[in-house]
């Protein structure tokens, strides 16, 4: 995974490049400058994995708790694959653009410890009330992952995305 990474990068940063000379050419040097670029992570939804069976699991996408040994690992290393190598990454190739970034890993709760946990029930679930930790909870009630391993947010996850768009956009 590693590998990938700087091509990531290298054509973020080509992107960003491209859409800031795009602006600039058409609204003029000073305008072009003052239009807010705003890139942004997303949920670590991997994190449902503790809830949730995945596409790897026995059965797709099937609610289940306590998580495998399998999920379990793959959430925990996908929280350090994204604050130590993606995510920084990505900052970096829109700071070269003159991009503004949001951290939406990080906003979501992604990086905090796992052994921090919180009570969750998710009546979509079926599983009662479970004790999660507090990265997962947050991850399930901001995305369809847990309940349907769909990796989009919901409503109350874009609501939490564009207001920190928002924020950083002004």
């Amino acid at each position: 995974m590693l590998g990938v990474i700087p091509k990531i990068k290298t054509h973020v940063t080509t992107l960003v490049g491209a859409l800031r000379t795009a602006l600039t050419t058409a609204d003029g040097a000073a305008a072009g400058k003052k239009v807010p670029i705003v890139g942004l992570t997303y949920p670590d939804v991997l994190l449902g994995l503790w809830v949730n069976s995945g596409p790897g699991g026995a059965v797709p996408n099937t609610p289940s708790f306590p998580p495998s040994s399998g999920n379990k690992s793959l959430a925990t290393l996908s929280i350090t694959a994204f604050k130590s190598y993606i995510n920084p990454a990505l900052k970096e190739a829109y700071k070269t653009g003159h991009a503004k970034f949001v951290d939406v890993t990080a906003k979501t709760g992604a990086y905090s410890k796992l052994t921090k946990t919180k009570k969750m029930d998710i009546s979509a679930l079926g599983l009662g009330t479970i004790t999660v930790p507090k990265a997962v909870n947050e991850v399930c009630q901001l995305t369809w992952y847990c309940q349907l391993g769909n990796i989009h947010a919901n409503n109350a996850g874009y609501t939490l995305i564009g207001n920190l768009i928002v924020k950083v956009a002004k």
